[in-house]
Order: structure tokens, then C-alpha cells, then sequence
């Protein structure tokens, strides 16, 4: 358990907190991302393995050149 009462425990409950928002907005994103772009592998390699941001975040770098076709 983290011990909260100190500045220590703050902080990496603090980046803990921003870490973990980043995450799930990012693998939210990349999974929307994939779903319409039908890429079914990726949308189960971004759903099964929690890489903190890292893969979905590969995944829209890799694609982002999709971005601008649709536009």
C-alpha cells in the first residue's frame, strides 16, 4: 500500500494517477482507431497487453498517415 502521508508516497500516487490516465486514453483511441480502420490484429494486441500507453501509442504513430487520407 502507499503510504500517502508523505511527499513520496504523493508523488507516485500522482504520476501513478497521470500514467494511468494517459493509458486508457491513448488505448482508447488506438482502439477506435484500429476498429475503423478494421485492423483486427492490432485492435486484439491493444485490448489483451497493458503496456502503459506504449503499443497503442505505436499504433497511431504507425498509422498516422491514414489520418490524412480520410481528410
Amino acid at each position: 500500500m502507499l503510504d500517502t502521508s508523505t511527499t513520496k508516497g504523493k508523488f507516485l500516487l500522482i504520476t501513478l494517477l497521470i500514467v494511468l490516465v494517459i493509458d486508457v486514453t491513448l488505448k482508447g483511441f488506438a482502439l477506435w482507431r484500429a476498429s475503423r480502420n478494421k485492423h483486427k490484429i492490432w485492435f486484439i494486441l491493444i485490448l489483451i497487453f497493458e503496456s502503459a500507453g506504449i503499443l497503442p501509442l505505436i499504433y497511431l504513430l504507425w498509422f498516422t498517415k491514414d489520418w490524412e487520407k480520410e481528410d
